[in-house]
């Protein structure tokens, strides 16, 4: 059987599509420049990607988007004899407002994240094509890889050998962070956890915030996930995976973020038609956690996972059987993320040094940068603004920020924010962030 994964990336394979208005520099895709810098507007179309027959297709990409540029990816497929449209996977940044988009063809649609083919035959060829668009002639965004994975019809999924590894990952729970998207933002928090593995130290709602989809208003886009990943660096994409391809990331020291439902009730298990996830700690018709090993004890196979599904860091760590996991996992969509690529992540997000204010009121600040006040706006909090927490040093050395302690604050009507009396009143030094909806957190510190 082909393949049902296919990445672009590098010059050779870049190389083989159509550039109008597009260039390859340093194996990526950027805007052509003219005398005065880089066009406005180019278009990269791949070569035509056979796949094996397929009805549910998904796309990745990895891109450095400096402010004031964006991408958007787009993908057809040809459906017995006939192309399909265009159908668009969204506009990508951080430093935009995100939108992905819900198309119905007369041969296939797309609903955020999940293209459709309509025909009970499926598709065998499918075709990418991305635009890249800015508003300078100074930036060009920058395309470092293109992909499509696609559930086969007829697969034939191999088990693979046992693999017998636990690898390094830190756990989150999404139950302690921000309230406001806490319960949601499981996808965020797994794709923190997959990049602080290998060094990055990001927030898992610093993730969230420049993943969020403003048109399914959630966090859960799986494209724009990777995309999160993508943009910090890393070499990321979505995967349709069987327990052998799970077993190989594995055994090659990669942790895998999967897409998975499950009740730990019995009851609700036959009630509902969920996998019952026997150690789970509720009911979840829509999750994603991180795979980072596997085990066995007295005959039976075990999945080491890190689930954010839990009260505590300290909670998140489980281990599953394996049986039961397989049944959990849907539709076997898996994240991959592997270490950062040479070329990759100059246009990352960043946070940004700022100073602290005095507003009159004792304790209540507003953010400063570089000598010019910085009001947070109206709408800052809530699903689709911003994060503002703060930590309070406690002289324990942390393996991320993430896992230290973080109490969470509303914004007052001026754009800034009071500190409660324990942050007042402690000799220990208070970092304040603010986490931006558009790839930006202000960082400043209060010592006692």
């Amino acid at each position: 059987m082909e393949k049902n994964l296919c990445l672009i990336e590098g010059a050779e394979a870049f190389s083989k599509g159509e550039f109008d208005g597009v260039a390859l520099e340093n194996g990526c895709l950027v805007l052509e420049q003219t005398g005065s810098g880089y066009l406005q507007k180019g278009c990269y179309t791949s070569q035509l990607l056979r796949l094996p027959a397929f009805r549910q297709l998904v796309s990745s990409w990895n891109a450095d988007t400096p402010a004031g540029t964006y991408i958007e990816v787009q993908a057809r497929v040809l459906v017995e004899g006939q192309w399909s449209r265009w159908l668009s996977f969204g506009q990508w940044s951080p430093f935009i407002r995100r939108t992905s988009f819900s198309e119905k063809g007369p041969l296939a649609s797309v609903d955020t994240d999940l293209l459709q083919v309509d025909s009970e035959a499926g598709s065998k060829t499918a075709q990418l094509r991305v635009y890249l668009y800015t508003d300078s002639e100074q930036y060009s965004p920058q395309v470092r890889l293109l992909g499509v994975t696609v559930r086969p019809l007829n697969w034939e999924q191999k088990e693979g050998d046992p693999v017998l590894r636990q690898l390094y990952l830190p756990a989150y729970s999404q139950l302690n962070r921000d309230p406001a998207i806490g319960p949601v933002m499981c996808s965020a928090v797994t794709i923190a956890a997959l990049v602080n593995r290998w060094g990055q130290d990001v927030l898992p709602e610093e993730v969230a915030r420049i993943c969020y989809d403003h048109a399914y208003q959630g966090f859960g886009n799986w494209s724009f996930s990777v995309a999160a990943a993508g943009c910090l660096g890393f070499r990321a994409y979505v995967a349709y995976l069987d327990l052998a391809g799970l077993r190989r990331e594995i055994y090659n020291g990669y942790s895998v973020g999967v897409s998975v439902r499950y009740t730990s009730d019995p009851e609700t298990a036959q009630k509902e038609n969920l996998p019952y996830l026997e150690g789970a700690s509720g009911t979840t018709k829509g999750h994603l956690m991180a795979v980072h090993g596997f085990c066995r004890e007295k005959d039976v196979e075990y999945v080491l996972v890190n689930d954010s599904y839990a009260d505590s860091d300290d909670q998140a760590p489980r281990r599953y059987r394996l049986d039961q996991f397989l049944e959990a996992w849907q539709g076997r969509v898996a994240y991959i993320v592997h270490p950062k690529q040479k070329h990759g992540g100059w246009a990352a997000p960043q946070r940004v040094p700022a100073q602290l204010t005095a507003t009159g009121d004792v304790g209540s600040y507003l953010f400063e940068v570089k000598g010019r006040q910085q009001p947070l706006p109206a709408d800052f909090s809530g699903l689709a603004g911003g994060t503002l927490a703060y930590t309070i040093q406690d002289g324990v050395a942390y393996a991320t920020t993430a896992h230290k302690k973080f109490r969470y604050l509303q914004p007052d009507e001026k754009g800034g924010f009071s500190l409660p009396p324990e942050a007042l009143e402690t000799p220990e030094r208070v970092t304040i962030y603010a986490v931006g909806p558009l790839g930006k957190t202000l960082v400043a510190e209060r010592k006692g």
